[in-house]
C-alpha cells in the first residue's frame, strides 16, 4: 500500500491522532520498515495499542527480535486479527503443501516434486538479496554444470550441493519449464513477485526476513553454500559481451551471502575444499572488476589462509589465488607489495608448471608491468622481450598469449620513451589479432585502444581519431553503448578531440561519459574518478576555470574517500586540484598543494620514481609564479639530472625537463645556456618524436625566443615559419598552436628588430604548462586510466 495509508492504518490501529504531524513522522519510520505492508501494519499497531512498543522504539525491537515481536498473538477490537504476521504465510506454505497432496500425479504444475522444488528455491532466494534476482542465474548455473558433467569434472560435493529444481538430467538440452513452474506456484501465493519485463524476482523485505527466521541453522548453513555454487556456477558460463553486467548484477546477491552465511562454511577444512576456493575465487575476480579492493582483499586473504592448511592438495588454486592478490595489491595503489607478491607467484608457478608454460610466462609478463608501476622500467622492458621471445618460440606468434604479451611489451616500451617501437610492435600485434579472430571480437578492441593512444604519443593526431572513432563505433556494436570498456573508448575520443582542439566536442563527450559512469560503475568507483578529472580537464580548456576547481576539489575528496589519502592516483588527485589553483591564479595554495604532493609521492614511490618527477616540475610551476626563480631553476637542474639518471637521455619525458630548466635560465637571463638547451633539446626531439611531433614544433618555437633574445633573427624566422609550415599540416589551420606560431611570425617578419622579451616570457611560461600538464595529472590520469583498461586485462 502506498506510504501515506500506510501511516495512517499504523495510527487508527494503535488509536493514535491521525492528524497530528509528529506522530505521523514517527510512524512514517515504522511503516517503512515494514515495507508498507498491511497486515504487518495492523499488527504493529495492534502491539502499539497494548503498550508493548510505542512508535519511538518499535523499529529497534523490530531489529533486534523479529520472531520474537511477530509471534505476539494480537486480537483488535475491530478488526479480526486471528493470526499472527508470520503465522499467516505459514499458513501459506501449508495450503502449497496440500496443492500437492490434492494432486499427486507428477505430471501436474501442483505435484509432490513442483512443492518440495518451489519450497527449497523460495528458501534459497531468502539467502540472496531481496531485490532482483535474475531468474537467468539458474539457467547459466545449469549450463556450467552441464559442460563439467559431460567432460568429467562435476564433483560429487557439487552435486550434493545444487537446488532440486536443476537436478535435470544433463544429457538433454536446458528445460526452463520446472523453473517456469516453480516460480509461477510462488507467485500465485504472492510469496515472490516476478517483472514480467526483466524477469528478475523480488521479495518482499517482511517475506525476505521470515523466511530465514524459519530456517534452522543446518538449513541456513545449507541454504547458502546451494546459492554462493548457483551464483559461482552463473559466473562461470562463457556470457559473451554481457559479461560484466552479469556479474555487476550479482554483486547484492553476493553481498547478501557472505554476509548471512558463516565464513567458517566457507573456508573450513575438510569436503568440498577446492569447490568453495573456486567459488570465492569467481566472487573475487567480479569484486576487483567492479573497483570494490577492499573486499576483493578480505577475501583472498582468507582463502589463502585455508590454501595454507592444505596446500599440498590444492596447489593450482592457490596460484590463481596468489595471482588475484597481486592484482588487487596493485589496484589498491600498494604497488610495491603487487611487485612482492608476483615474484612469489612467479617462484610457485616455475616450481609446479616449469619456466616454459603458458601460466609462467603470463605469471612473468605481468611482473614486469608490476615493475613498470614501480618505475623499474628498464627490468620490466628486458623481461617482457625474454618472455615474448620464448612465447612466439614455444607456443607461435599467432597464440593468444603471444599476442597478450606482445600488447604488454608494446606498453613497456611506451613507458620507456620508446614511441615508435611500440606503435610498430602494436600495429603487428593487431594485424595478427584481425587474422587469428573474428573482426567483431571484443580482444580486437583493446588492441585499436592501444594502437590509437600509440598515435597519440607520436603526435599522429588525426589517425589517432580516426581509430578511436573507429574503436567506439565498434565497442558499442559488439559491447553496447554502456560496457566499461566503451565508456573507456569514449574517453580516448575525447581525448582525440582535445588534441585537434575539438574542445567543444570533448567537452560534451567527458560529460555523457561521466554521467554514464555514474550510473554503471557508480559514483565511488575509481574509473568515475579518472572521467571526473577528464572532464575538468575540459573545463581547463574552456577556460571554465571555476567549474574545473569544483568538480576537481570533488574528485580529490572522492579519491581521499574511496582509495586513502596515500593512494598514487589521490596524489595525481592533489596534482590536479593544484593546477587549478595555478589556472585561478591561487598560487600559494598550488605552492602548498604541490609540496604536499612532491613529499608524499617521495614517501609513497620513491624518489627516483617517474610520478615523482612529474610533480617536481609541476612544483616548478609553481616557485615561477611566486617569482622564486632560483629556487624554480634548482628544483629544474635537480629534476633533469633524476630523469637523465632514471629514464635515460632520449626519453620524451627528459626533454620536458630539459625544456624546463631552459625557461629557468631564460628568467635569470642566461640567455646563451638557455639558448644551447633548447638546441640541444630541439636536435633530441627530432631524433625522438620526428620532425613533425607537436611537442617538436612547440621546441622549434621556444628555440625561436632564444634567437630572438641574442639577435638572431634570420634564424628565429626561419624556424617559426617551418614551425607554422608543419603544424598547418599535422595540426590544421585553426589549431591553437597553428594560430600562436603564425601570430608570432607575423609579427617577427613586420619588424625584426622587435625585442620579444616580455612577451616570450609569458608565452614560453605558457608553453611550459602545457608540456608539463601533458605529463602532469591530466596526462597521467588519462594514461593511467588507459594503462590499466587497455593493457591490464585480466
Amino acid at each position: 500500500m502506498a506510504l501515506d495509508d500506510a501511516i495512517t492504518l499504523l495510527l487508527r490501529v494503535s488509536e493514535e491522532d491521525v492528524s497530528n504531524e509528529s506522530l505521523r513522522k514517527l510512524a512514517q519510520r515504522v511503516a517503512e520498515t515494514l515495507g508498507c505492508l498491511a497486515l504487518a501494519i495492523v499488527h504493529a499497531g495492534a502491539l502499539m495499542k497494548q503498550k508493548l512498543y510505542g512508535l519511538e522504539d518499535y523499529c529497534e525491537a523490530y531489529s533486534r527480535n523479529r520472531q520474537r515481536l511477530f509471534g505476539h498473538q494480537t486480537i483488535h477490537a475491530r478488526i479480526d486479527y486471528k493470526y499472527t504476521v508470520y503465522t499467516t504465510w505459514e499458513i501459506s506454505i501449508e495450503m502449497i503443501r496440500k496443492l500437492s497432496s490434492n494432486n499427486p500425479t507428477n505430471l501436474s504444475c501442483w505435484s509432490s516434486k513442483n512443492v518440495e522444488n518451489a519450497l527449497d528455491l523460495l528458501n534459497i532466494f531468502s539467502v540472496l538479496h531481496m531485490d532482483n534476482i535474475p531468474v537467468e542465474i539458474l539457467e547459466r548455473a545449469w549450463k556450467r554444470w552441464e559442460v563439467q558433467s559431460s567432460d568429467g569434472t562435476l564433483s560429487d560435493w557439487t552435486k550434493s550441493h545444487q537446488p532440486h529444481v536443476l537436478c535435470q538430467d544433463y544429457a538433454g538440452d536446458w528445460d526452463p519449464l520446472p523453473v517456469r513452474e516453480v516460480v509461477l506456484l510462488l507467485s500465485s501465493f504472492s510469496l515472490i513477485h516476478i517483472n514480467d519485463s526483466s524477469h528478475h524476482i523480488s521479495l518482499h523485505p517482511l517475506v525476505h526476513a521470515w523466511i530465514r527466521d524459519r530456517l534452522t541453522q543446518s538449513e541456513r548453513a545449507g541454504c547458502c553454500i546451494t546459492a554462493v555454487s548457483i551464483l559461482s556456477a552463473s559466473l562461470g558460463v562463457p556470457a559473451g559481451d554481457g559479461g560484466y553486467q552479469h556479474g555487476r548484477s550479482l554483486i547484492p546477491h553476493i553481498n547478501s551471502c557472505l554476509e548471512f552465511i558463516d565464513y567458517g562454511l566457507l573456508f573450513a577444512e575438510g569436503a568440498g575444499t577446492i569447490e568453495r576456493l573456486r567459488m570465492v575465487g569467481k566472487f573475487v575476480v567480479v569484486y576487483r572488476s567492479n573497483g570494490n579492493y577492499t573486499k576483493a582483499f578480505e577475501i583472498l586473504i582468507k582463502a589463502l589462509e585455508l590454501c595454507k592448511k592444505t596446500y599440498a592438495a590444492h596447489e593450482e588454486i592457490s596460484l590463481q589465488l596468489e595471482r588475484e592478490l597481486a592484482k588487487v595489491y596493485d589496484r589498491l595503489g600498494t604497488y610495491s607489495k603487487a611487485a612482492d607478491h608476483q615474484e612469489r607467484v612467479l617462484q610457485i608457478s616455475l616450481k609446479l608448471l616449469g619456466r616454459e608454460h603458458p601460466t609462467t610466462l603470463d605469471a612473468k609478463s605481468w611482473l614486469a608491468i608490476f615493475y613498470n608501476h614501480i618505475g623499474r622500467d628498464s627490468e620490466a622492458l628486458e623481461m617482457q622481450k625474454n618472455v615474448l621471445h620464448t612465447s612466439e618460440r614455444v607456443l607461435g606468434d599467432k597464440h593468444v598469449e603471444t599476442l597478450q604479451i606482445m600488447q604488454r611489451l608494446a606498453f613497456s616500451y611506451c613507458i620507456s620513451g620508446q614511441y615508435q617501437a611500440a606503435m610498430k610492435l602494436q600495429e603487428k600485434e593487431l594485424h595478427l589479432r584481425k587474422n587469428l579472430s573474428r573482426y567483431e571480437d571484443s580482444a580486437i578492441l583493446v588492441s585499436m585502444r592501444n594502437l590509437a593512444s600509440f598515435y597519440s604519443r607520436m603526435g599522429r593526431y588525426k589517425e589517432s581519431l580516426k581509430l578511436n572513432e573507429e574503436t567506439l563505433q565498434l565497442s558499442k556494436k559488439i559491447l553496447g553503448d554502456e560496457h566499461p570498456d566503451t565508456l573507456v573508448s569514449m574517453n580516448n575520443l575525447a581525448s582525440s578531440y582535445q588534441n585537434l582542439n575539438r574542445t567543444q566536442k570533448a567537452l560534451e563527450l567527458n560529460e555523457e561519459t561521466l554521467q554514464l559512469k555514474k550510473k554503471i560503475p557508480g559514483d565511488e568507483h575509481p574509473d568515475t574518478l579518472g572521467s571526473m578529472s577528464n572532464l575538468a580537464s575540459s573545463y581547463h580548456y574552456l577556460n571554465r576555470t571555476q567549474e574545473g576547481l569544483e568538480l576537481n576539489e570533488e574528485t580529490l575528496q572522492l579519491s581521499k574517500k574511496i582509495l586513502g589519502d596515500e593512494h598514487p592516483d589521490t596524489l595525481v588527485s592533489m596534482n590536479n586540484l593544484a593546477l587549478s589553483y595555478q589556472d585561478l591564479n591561487r598560487t600559494q595554495e598550488a605552492l602548498e598543494l604541490n609540496e604536499e604532493t612532491l613529499q608524499l609521492s617521495k614517501k609513497i614511490l620513491g624518489d627516483e620514481h617517474s610520478h615523482t618527477l612529474v610533480f617536481m616540475n609541476n612544483l616548478v610551476l609553481s616557485y615561477r609564479d611566486l617569482n622564486r626563480m632560483q629556487e624554480a631553476l634548482e628544483l629544474n637542474e635537480e629534476t633533469l639530472q633524476l630523469s637523465k639518471k632514471i629514464l635515460g637521455d632520449e626519453h620524451p619525458d627528459t626533454l620536458v625537463s630539459m625544456n624546463n630548466l631552459a625557461f629557468s635560465y631564460q628568467d635569470l637571463n642566461r640567455t646563451q645556456e638557455a639558448l644551447g638547451l633548447r638546441e640541444e633539446t630541439l636536435q633530441l626531439s627530432k631524433k625522438i618524436l620526428g620532425d613533425e611531433h607537436p611537442h617538436t614544433l612547440e621546441s622549434m618555437s621556444n628555440l625561436a625566443s632564444s634567437y630572438t633574445n641574442v639577435g638572431q633573427y634570420e634564424e628565429a624566422i626561419g624556424l617559426l615559419t617551418a614551425a607554422v609550415d608543419a603544424s598547418r599540416r599535422t595540426l590544421g589551420e585553426e589549431h591553437p598552436d597553428t594560430i600562436y606560431f603564425t601570430s608570432r611570425l607575423d609579427i617577427m617578419k613586420g619588424n625584426s628588430s622587435w625585442n620579444i622579451d616580455g612577451n616570450e616570457r609569458r608565452t614560453a611560461y605558457e608553453e611550459g604548462i602545457g608540456l608539463v600538464e601533458s605529463h602532469g595529472r591530466r596526462g597521467i590520469r588519462g594514461w593511467l586510466q588507459r594503462r590499466h583498461r587497455s593493457w591490464m586485462q585480466s
